[in-house]
């Protein structure tokens, strides 16, 4: 029992700014940083991993920030008959109706004896707060806490725009080969429907272009590649050429991979519909996927 000292609200209030300590955890990103090289996992995935730790860092200041809020003029009530949000938490104390017909009961003592009530009744606040779910089952009592609700509200806004706007954006997007063969098949039907092309026509290039989207993250592996080093062409082209081994061309021959650099660079994907004739003379073909037939013998992958 007994009143707060004008000492006690300061040294409160002086205590209270230790919160601002948790800023430290911005160095995680330092940390990150040191271990992205040691991680393989997609940006997309990464950065909505990223919004879900924000909001949830978010959530919990502002639980912090609205416990303080309170606390301040729970410490310095002395004999002013203000309440707070914290009377409205029947969980946390007995709540009753004073002179004036307010809440009045909430002590000191109660919320220090149940302090994880009241950052449970906290957080529920702040997540339907940036939620914009707004309950309103706890709500400011006087004008304290109505100016740091407006603050909180405004900063909550904020971020929930952020994070919408952003998560919106990756997963409209997605795999980018996969949006880009969307596209691809998008303008083919505009393009046969423009010229009127016969249904039999059609149905083949759309089998055509759907075999072909494997050449795509073909093609941006080849990128990649290329904007190697010498040496990592290198180091890359020994795990994975494989399949050039296995060619009869280099049967009984020491691999020389920088060779083998130079001609995986000049090597062109090429997807042929099904019984159409391909011309072999003066060419060096790896079959990636299918079977191809050349006098009378049937190649598979990996032969030439």
């Amino acid at each position: 029992g007994g009143f707060a000292t004008s000492s006690d609200i300061s040294m409160s209030r002086l205590k209270s700014l230790r919160l601002l300590k948790i800023f430290r955890v911005l160095s995680a990103q330092r940390i990150y940083k040191r271990y992205e090289n040691s991680i393989s996992i997609r940006y997309s995935l990464l950065a909505l991993i990223n919004f879900s730790i924000l909001l949830g860092i978010t959530g919990h200041w502002i639980a912090c920030g609205w416990i303080m809020v309170g606390n301040l003029q729970l410490r310095g009530r002395g004999e002013r008959t203000v309440s707070t949000w914290l009377d409205l938490v029947p969980d946390i104390c007995e709540t009753d109706i004073d002179d004036l017909g307010s809440p009045m009961s909430c002590t000191w003592e109660d919320v220090t004896k149940n302090h994880h009530k009241v950052y449970a009744a906290a957080l529920y606040w702040s997540f339907v707060t940036i939620t914009s779910v707004g309950y309103g089952d706890i709500t400011p009592t006087n004008h304290w806490e109505m100016l740091a609700c407006t603050f909180f509200l405004l900063v909550s806004s904020l971020l929930w725009a952020y994070i919408i706007s952003n998560a919106t954006a990756i997963v409209s997007t997605g795999d980018p080969s996969t949006h880009q063969y969307h596209s691809t098949m998008d303008s083919l039907n505009e393009f046969m429907s423009a010229k009127t092309f016969p249904y039999p026509l059609r149905r083949r290039l759309r089998s055509y272009f759907q075999n072909r989207q494997f050449i795509a993250k073909s093609d941006s592996f080849q990128s990649l590649i290329n904007k190697l080093s010498p040496a990592l062409k290198v180091d890359v082209t020994e795990l994975n050429t494989t399949w050039i081994n296995r060619l009869a061309f280099f049967n009984g021959r020491e691999p020389n991979y920088n060779l083998i650099v130079d001609i995986q660079q000049e090597l062109c994907a090429f997807v042929f519909e099904a019984t159409e004739p391909i011309p072999w003379e003066n060419s060096l073909f790896g079959i990636s996927r299918g079977l191809a037939s050349r006098k009378g013998m049937i190649h598979t992958t990996n032969q030439n």
